[in-house]
Parts: structure tokens; sequence; C-alpha cells
């Protein structure tokens, strides 16, 4: 079996209080990374000190540390490390989770043997600071060890957070191709996957997932301006697939959830802009296109509930 090289893709913020014990997680791995990038968007704190210190005590020759010039923010400073990606499998990373030893090797192994898959994620572990905050139950993808995630309805969520993710360099051709600014990395990666039918998972937890006020997440609420933002962000990713189905050579049946997926948005957004809450009512019958029953709850809510600034 070829020995593919392994690179670990890690964004840093003002990262200082967990950042040791990521490293410390990555450097004790039983499969070690043929590289670490650290992109720093221009910490403010101790997190590049400390990261400095701790390659230079371990004395570690094959990780390499990048600061950004300006603070890009999370979404860019991750994308812009995808355009530089140097080996042929690669893993995202967050400062503040921790790694199970195993991860590298269980993942890099199952994508060895498993040639059609394009982006594996994995299954997590969430844990809070304080033992009293409630851990939020989340769906599995699939019963079996590995499943491969259907091009569905529902393609555009994303349902595993970029740092369970694993992907063959190849896709960042598609990445490039779909990219837009407000594109998160792990949606870009997600999508990237789904789109080709090599979008897998495995089900076994490799990683503790802490949660916490400083988590980068993508933007999301319940009033009407932030509800249509999301929705109209959603429109204009699938529009960009379609626009380029050529490209990612998509099936007719590809070309028709998308084309539902459209219309339905499209009319979500209507109804939304025009405060209509017969229609939002009425959105009911269309119940399944909703990736959660409470997400038709919450077109209703939106209505009712503006910001000041829209007021």
């Amino acid at each position: 079996m070829k020995k593919h090289s392994v690179e670990v893709i890690l964004a840093t913020y003002n990262g200082e209080k967990y950042i040791k014990e990521l490293l410390d997680s990555i450097y004790f791995q039983t499969r070690k990374p043929d590289l670490l990038s650290i992109y720093d968007d221009l910490s403010s704190d101790n997190t590049v000190a400390i990261i400095k210190e701790y390659i230079k005590e371990k004395q570690i020759k094959n990780w390499r540390l990048y600061i950004n010039v300006v603070n890009k923010g999370w979404k860019l400073n991750f994308m812009d490390a995808l355009d530089n990606i140097k080996c042929d499998y690669v893993f995202l990373c967050d400062q503040d989770d921790i790694w199970e030893k195993n991860k590298i090797k269980i993942m890099v192994n199952e994508m060895c043997s498993h040639p059609e898959i394009s982006v594996l994620v994995s299954d997590y572990q969430e844990f809070y600071e304080k033992a009293s905050e409630r851990i939020k139950i989340r769906r599995q993808l699939g019963k079996s060890r590995l499943s491969k995630i259907p091009f569905d309805i529902h393609f555009i969520e994303v349902r595993r957070p970029g740092c369970t993710m694993l992907f063959r360099r190849d896709i960042i051709k598609n990445i490039t191709i779909l990219k837009i600014d407000e594109m998160p990395h792990d949606q870009a990666v997600w999508l990237s996957g789904i789109i080709n039918d090599g979008l897998y998972y495995l089900n076994k937890k490799l990683i503790k997932y802490r949660r916490h006020d400083g988590n980068a997440s993508p933007e999301s609420g319940h009033t009407r301006s932030s509800r249509l933002k999301e929705l109209k962000y959603n429109k204009k990713v699938s529009e960009k697939i379609l626009e380029n189905k050529d490209i990612y050579n998509l099936s007719m049946e590809k070309e028709r959830i998308l084309k539902v997926y459209i219309r339905f948005e499209s009319r979500r957004i209507k109804t939304i802009s025009t405060g209509s809450v017969i229609s939002a009512i009425g959105l009911i019958t269309q119940i399944s296109l909703y990736p959660k029953y409470i997400s038709w709850i919450g077109d209703i809510v939106s209505i009712f509930y503006e910001s000041k600034g829209e007021r």
C-alpha cells in the first residue's frame, strides 16, 4: 500500500488557554503527521509564544508557523490555508480540541483502504468546561462502522464540524470552484465531498470537541434579518453548484434535488420577507424539506422577532 503524506492544518487566534493541550494531542499521535501547518491570525495573547516554545522544546522539524500580517477572521484564515496544502491527505484542526491518540492512524488507514472516499468525517465527544452545561444530542449519520452520506435534500447541512474531517488534496479544485466569500472551510469541504458521492462517515469518536463561549462557528439567529441572510446564502450556494453542473458532472437526480431546494428556499425567503404568518404556517406542507422540524418553527418565529434596527 502506498504511503500517503499527511498534513494537519491548524488555525489559531488568541488560544493560549487551550493550545498546549491540543498540541500535545497531535504530538503524541501514534501516526505522526508529515506536516503541521499552523496559521495564526495575529493573536494578541501568548498563543504564538507558546507554539514557538513548544516546537523549540520538542525539537520538531516538520511543524510550520505562519503569522498573518493582518487579522483575517476565522473563515478567511482557514480558507486561505486550504490554498497552500502540500500533502496528499489533509486534516482540519481547531485550537481548543483534544485528539484521541490514534485519530490520524485510524482515519488515514480507512482512507487508504477505500479509494472511493474523498472526504471522511469521524464522530466526536462534546465536553464543556462547566459540568453543569448540557450536551446536545446529535444524530448518527449511519449505524454501521463506515457509511456513505448521500446527496439528498439536506445536502447543504454540515452535520459534523471541520475538526472531524480528513480529505484528499484532489478536492481542492472543487472547493476553488464553489468558494464564495461567506463560506466556512468545513462547509466547503463537506459540499465538495457530497457533490461527487465521496463523503463518508466513520462511526467512531476520535476527538474531544470542546464547547465554550469562544468557539468560532457560523452565525445564526432567530431575527428576521438573520434568517433571511442564512436562507439567501443557502440559495446562493445551491445556485453556484447548479451553475457548475457540467464541471461537477452532476446526475439528473442531483439537478432535480438542487432545483427543488432552490424553489423551497425562495418560498421561505418570500414568506419571511413579506411577514405572512399564513404562508409560513402553510410551509408545513413541505416539512420534509426542512433539516429539522424546529426549523419550520424558526421560520414562523423570525417573522415576529425583529432586531432593534429592523423596527
